[in-house]
């Protein structure tokens, strides 16, 4: 029902990479969440804005910077599964972080 109130053509591959991967505003979209991730993180022990930032810290945001830097027509297969692939070491890094 949003793709259809959104876009006014047929379903194709860049509306719903559009949608789903790099809308800001969509609460389902990969972007949305990498956004509220990093508000998550700044809660966390050790990130305090006085501080460098962590490890941790950094890579999500050379994480969160390569799917933003993309459009629909640049984010193929391959780069998804490679963001994938960054959010399971991610999670790797944050359990190593605070989980120990």
């Amino acid at each position: 029902m949003s793709h259809r109130r959104r876009y006014s053509v047929a379903t194709s591959r860049e509306t719903v990479i559009d949608m789903l991967a790099l809308d800001p505003l969509n609460p389902r979209s990969v972007i949305y969440h990498f956004e509220a991730m990093q508000e998550h993180l700044s809660y966390l022990p050790g990130s305090e804005s006085h501080r460098f930032t962590s490890p941790l810290q950094r890579f999500m945001l050379q994480t969160y910077a390569q799917l933003a830097g993309h459009t629909v027509e640049s984010l193929d297969s391959e780069e998804l599964m490679t963001i994938a692939d960054e959010l399971a070491e991610l999670s790797n890094q944050v359990s190593q972080a605070y989980f120990r």
